[in-house]
């Protein structure tokens, strides 16, 4: 799973006899889609031969009615997604089934245009990814110089520093406080379901968090339904900083976002945590503080 890149891509891959568990076969110009976890939106198209785990599945299309590349496309889709998701099961490691996704009913068009089609989706992700290369590298450059302000301060404002335990080097004048002092925090029991008789709500959930560093308006939030205990709890507030929590690799977890305003009908959903802190930003942007986040 942590080879596949979230929303689509290859990241890596190793030698099939480094793997000890169950694996499952797969061609050149299967999908794959990871069923762990289906939030994720997991789903590559491969041009090669190998094995996967078998928290993924290996699709191919039956009897050439379906363009593979289509295939992939779709599986990423927005519609596919809350389909899936309707289908999940288990908490600490939620997985959809094939059981299932196989009723998943969606529109098909003729061959040549599933073609067509995949073709211009795949020119938009190669345009996507130069994109991203560009601000990939904003963000390293972004990176660096939050963690060298949040630990040294502006340039040529400190003439004395001092040692401190775990930070290193820091200006004199600063403090050192521990995240509890200052911000009460903890973690979402809001599930993605909707229940007759609860109230009507948005959840800000793990994709919108872990791709933005700001929570605000407008963004598209999944429509679901919450108890008025959870309500009272778990609307957002300007100031909040939310976290994932959990997923298949380290350096996808403790990834923060800033609330930038009051969204009382916008709940913190499961698989994140927040933390409600003092007004203003300063603590947010030493929550992205490399340290925050632990090695």
């Amino acid at each position: 799973m942590e080879h596949i890149e979230t929303g689509g891509g290859l990241l890596g891959y190793s030698e099939a006899c480094d793997a000890i568990s169950h694996k499952t076969v797969f061609q050149a110009g299967d999908t794959l889609y990871g069923k762990l976890r289906p939030s994720l939106r997991k789903a590559f198209h491969v041009d090669f031969d190998g094995v996967c785990s078998t928290d993924i599945f290996a699709l191919f299309a039956k009897n050439g009615a379906v363009e593979d590349s289509f295939v992939a496309h779709l599986l990423r889709s927005e519609r596919l997604h809350a389909y899936a998701m309707r289908g999940v099961s288990g908490t600490k490691m939620p997985r959809t089934s094939w059981g299932h996704l196989q009723k998943y009913v969606f529109p098909l068009p003729p061959l040549a245009e599933q073609r067509a089609i995949a073709t211009v989706l795949d020119a938009i992700g190669e345009a996507i990814e130069a994109a991203t290369a560009v601000v990939e590298a904003a963000e390293r450059a972004s990176e660096a110089l939050l963690a060298e302000l949040l630990a040294r301060g502006l340039p040529g404002r400190h003439a004395s520093w001092r040692e401190t335990p775990d930070l290193g080097t820091l200006p004199a004048c600063w403090d050192v406080m521990r995240l509890g002092d200052v911000a009460e925090v903890d973690f979402s029991s809001v599930d993605k379901k909707s229940v007759d008789g609860e109230h009507p709500v948005e959840l800000c959930n793990y994709t919108d968090v872990f791709y933005r560093r700001r929570i605000q308006r407008p963004m598209d939030f999944m429509r679901a339904t919450a108890t008025v205990a959870e309500c009272r709890k778990w609307g957002l507030r300007d100031g909040d900083i939310l976290f994932t929590k959990d997923s298949e690799t380290p350096d996808e977890i403790g990834v923060p976002a800033y609330v930038a305003q009051d969204m009382p009908d916008v709940l913190c959903g499961y698989h994140l945590g927040r933390a409600a802190l003092i007004p203003g930003s300063w603590t947010g942007r030493s929550c992205q503080h490399p340290s925050a986040r632990g090695p």
